[in-house]
């Protein structure tokens, strides 16, 4: 036990804080809640926006291994193994024609080569909104 010391909290009517304090704190709470919500609905939806001018090209080179005749689809035997030059070129752009204020298109083209040979390009859109993130 505690010897001689005692503490006391003496509250007024009012409480500890006056009327016209509480007043005031809450107006300036409701205040700043309103502030955040049109923040949020109409200031942040305006200025978020896609970049129209994506460009970013990827390109890699390498070797490749084949380890079955692409002729007849039959394994080679060990030792046997055939190995190509092999590049990859990959482009990610924008495609400006289809942007709206809120959603722009993104297009994935990739062209791999394997031994002097391209196989088709593949071709990607990818449709993104500005508040993609959000949902």
């Amino acid at each position: 036990m505690c010897s001689g010391f005692s503490v006391r909290i003496h509250q007024t009517a009012g409480g500890f804080m006056g009327k016209k304090s509480r007043i005031t704190l809450v107006g300036v709470g409701v205040v700043l809640v309103l502030v955040a919500i049109v923040w949020w609905a109409a200031l942040v939806s305006s200025m978020v926006k896609l970049p129209s001018n994506v460009d970013s090209p990827l390109n890699f080179e390498g070797t490749l291994t084949q380890f079955m005749d692409p002729a007849t689809g039959q394994s080679l035997p060990a030792g046997q193994e055939v190995v190509v030059p092999f590049t990859v070129v990959r482009s990610f752009t924008s495609v400006p024609d289809l942007y709206t204020s809120s959603m722009g298109v993104l297009q994935d083209s990739i062209v791999m080569t394997a031994g002097g040979k391209a196989s088709p390009a593949q071709v990607y859109h990818y449709p993104s909104t500005a508040r993609a993130s959000n949902t």
